[in-house]
């Protein structure tokens, strides 16, 4: 751990973007599909991921991603360079 900052491993990657959409109330279908897991019983049967559940989840994600990048000071000028401002 450098400067007390937790390591990433891509589990702790899985479990942020888990709670995340956890945050964002995304269908369990949809985060099912995103981890390569499958819904169990019959809500696996009939639940279909939708391209409107897909916007929702790629818009929140966004907001969850520059958020985070506000939260952090060293990473704050960075945000204008992902939204194709002038850095």
């Amino acid at each position: 751990m450098a400067g007390g900052a937790p390591a990433l491993t891509p589990h702790g990657l899985r479990h942020g973007h888990q709670t995340w959409m956890d945050e964002d109330r995304i269908a369990d279908v949809l985060k099912s599909e995103r981890l390569g897991h499958e819904v169990p019983g019959m809500r696996g049967v009939y639940s279909h991921v939708s391209d409107v559940m897909r916007a929702e989840l790629k818009a929140a994600l966004q907001e969850q991603w520059a958020a985070s990048l506000l939260s952090e000071p060293g990473l704050r000028h960075t945000q204008s360079c992902l939204f194709s401002m002038p850095c």
